[in-house]
């Protein structure tokens, strides 16, 4: 989307006309030059300045009003030049404080009656609404002796959500049939079903009744009929926004990654016609979305993942996992973001996931933190230094231990870096579909 505006203008000397004020005063030394010197400079100043000074142009900024929170959203301010004369223009936006910018100041040189585009990118760390303010430019007179700067006003409201972008391009690649492109590994369920889905060779364990005798004798050799299992499956997600979620892990927190990776697989689900549902919790449940499979569904959990806001306290694993099983008496697919980082909550952690799986199909995702396995690998130069190495790799191993421990209970988990943790989530929320484990 786009806003227009008009400007308010400041006009300063130039670099230019400084020089030629020097040039005054040093011919001020010679009687009689410098009054038809004064004369000739002034006119050209007041000519200069008259030129230049109404000459016309206006400015756009144009950008998707719903931003991606970590990654770069572009930004395009158009500027059109309405007079015959070229414009040399540099433009400066006036973007939240809390993004970071690809750019400062950008512009360039505009021909006669055009419009050009210019481009920067701006990067937000946390969801929310956030206001851009005005369009600030800097532009040098005809003759070069004055600067004209102007101020637009294009206050605009934005809002930055989960990154919407990696939707966008899961959705662009998927149809296309590229998803290999970014890691993603589809698989298609083959098994007993109801819709028929291909012909192959006949396999050792098919069943004589899936046999197609027709194709059987035209092939000379045994076929057997592949049959699309039902696809639609409940798919529960949860998300820890409790204090341990609050981690900075590169640019962004631990819940951070965790909503990203959730939106994208409640969208793959949806798209594979399943059933999802979203619960947050802390303390206490503080969002929660029953499971359907209808199609606005994607977009009502969006809204809650824009409007998820993290607390300081201990999550309560035993209210949380309660109430899923008494909202929740189909089995589903159960996707847990938490962290595995401190023993006691990791104990507690294991205990009812390994409880939930009496009906449902738990899996745990986890955020890993290089800087905790840099420290357990480092070479200790300090007594301080020595201290956090082995705090590190005492928490490494407890690591290892809970997961150990929710492998050996039947729950699965995905253990990645904030990079990878979201394609490997949606690989293996795949591979239990297509073997079926839902």
């Amino acid at each position: 989307m786009s806003r227009k505006g008009g400007g308010a203008q400041i006009v300063f000397p130039s670099v230019r006309f400084v020089f030629l004020f020097a040039a005054g005063c040093i011919l001020s030394l010679f009687e009689g030059v410098i009054l038809y010197y004064n004369a000739v400079i002034l006119a050209v100043l007041l000519f200069d300045f008259l030129i230049s000074q109404k000459q016309p142009f206006s400015v756009e900024r144009d950008f998707d009003y719903i931003l991606s929170i970590g990654v770069e959203n572009p930004i395009q301010i158009k500027v059109a030049n309405k007079s015959g004369v070229p414009l040399s223009v540099k433009v400066k936006d006036e973007y939240p404080q809390e993004f970071s910018a690809s750019e400062r100041e950008i512009g360039g040189k505009i021909s006669g009656y055009q419009t050009e585009q210019f481009h920067y990118t701006i990067t937000p760390y946390k969801r929310g609404e956030y206001t851009f303010g005005d369009v600030f430019t800097r532009r040098m007179s005809r003759l070069g002796l004055w600067v004209f700067e102007d101020t637009f006003n294009l206050e605009t409201q934005a809002k930055v959500y989960p990154n919407v972008q990696m939707v966008k391009k899961y959705d662009l690649l998927s149809r296309k049939q590229m998803l290999n492109l970014i890691g993603v590994k589809p698989s298609k369920i083959y098994g007993q079903g109801t819709e028929f889905e291909m012909l192959r060779d006949y396999q050792v364990d098919d069943e004589y009744r899936v046999i197609d005798w027709k194709a059987t004798s035209k092939k000379g050799k045994p076929i057997s009929r592949v049959y699309q299992v039902e696809r639609t499956r409940n798919v529960m997600l949860m998300i820890d926004a409790g204090r341990i979620m609050g981690v900075q892990v590169g640019d962004l927190t631990k819940l951070e990654h965790a909503v990203n990776s959730a939106l994208l697989v409640s969208f793959v689900a949806l798209r594979l016609g399943e059933r999802v549902g979203l619960c947050i919790f802390s303390s206490d449940i503080k969002e929660y979305i029953p499971i359907q499979g209808r199609k606005y569904h994607f977009n009502v959990i969006m809204e809650a993942l824009y409007n998820l806001k993290p607390d300081a306290y201990e999550s309560d694993y035993k209210k949380a996992f309660e109430y899923i099983s008494r909202k929740n008496k189909k089995r589903a697919l159960v996707v847990v973001y938490t962290d595995l980082i401190e023993k006691h909550i990791s104990q507690r952690l294991i205990q009812y996931c390994a409880a939930l799986k009496k009906t449902h199909l738990p899996v745990c995702v986890a955020v890993k933190d290089m800087n905790i396995t840099r420290i357990a690998g480092c070479d200790p130069q300090t007594e301080r230094e020595l201290y956090q190495k082995a705090v590190a790799q005492t928490l490494l191993k407890e690591r290892q231990l809970a997961i150990k421990e929710l492998n050996r209970r039947g729950v699965r988990v995905v253990d990645e870096l904030p990079e990878k943790l979201t394609i490997s989530t949606i690989n293996k929320y795949l591979e239990l579909k297509h073997t079926m484990r839902i």
